[in-house]
């Protein structure tokens, strides 16, 4: 992924999307963590974790439930800590 990107961020992500559900392979790269090729790379490695807890599962769905705002995920020394966005909050 970019080395522009600081190495901890927050992101904002859609609540819509993660009501629904999210793949934790697609998660890494909405959250440009790790390239496509890359991502089940590192989940079999056990290298992603949410506040301390291994994401060892490429089939594992996330959701806003499992998600909550403020939880930060990690690969490596990247950081990327969670908010959430909806069409109620005024960001249109």
């Amino acid at each position: 992924m970019s080395q522009l990107l600081p190495a901890r961020r927050t992101m904002a992500l859609s609540a819509y999307a993660y009501d629904l559900g999210v793949p934790l392979p697609e998660f890494l790269l909405r959250l440009q963590l790790c390239t496509a090729d890359a991502a089940p790379r590192h989940i079999a490695a056990g290298e992603v974790r949410l506040d301390d807890v291994v994401l060892g599962d490429p089939a594992l769905v996330l959701t806003r439930a499992r998600l909550p705002a403020g939880a930060v995920v990690s690969l490596g020394e990247q950081q990327v800590s969670i908010t959430y966005w909806s069409d109620d909050n005024g960001l249109r």
